[in-house]
């Protein structure tokens, strides 16, 4: 009986301890998948703003977004086996100082995935 006494305080105070550093220090960053910024410039190193990205899988879109002032757009590659592929594309013509063609990175893993990607957009 006693046996069974030290195991039970033993699993409790083991999980409990497990739980009390999670809450103080986290998990890691990437526990669910990470974090990845476009950033998308014309040949002029000038930040192209509205441009629509998506992110893509096998089953389609997955996201969709549009980049910031700074040409910045952000997206999340979930920790999974998929193959993903992100489409930057202008979807407003002219009203971002040109008419630029559509460009793709492929083949994007969660393990391959960079934490940001520069592009350079040329006009059409």
């Amino acid at each position: 009986m006693l046996k069974k006494i030290r195991r039970l305080l033993r699993w409790l105070l083991g999980g409990s301890f497990t739980m009390l550093i999670a809450a103080c220090y986290g998990v890691p960053a990437d526990y669910m998948g990470k974090d990845v910024k476009v950033k998308c410039d014309d040949l002029s190193s000038n930040p192209i703003p509205g441009l629509t990205v998506t992110l893509n899988n096998s089953s389609g879109v997955v996201a969709s977004t549009s980049a910031d002032s700074l040409g910045e757009a952000s997206l999340f590659i979930p920790k999974d086996p998929e193959t993903y592929s992100v489409i930057i594309e202008d979807t407003d013509g002219t009203n971002n100082g040109g008419d630029f063609k559509t460009h793709t990175i492929s083949n994007i893993t969660y393990s391959s995935v960079l934490s940001e990607y520069d592009v350079t957009m040329t006009n059409k």
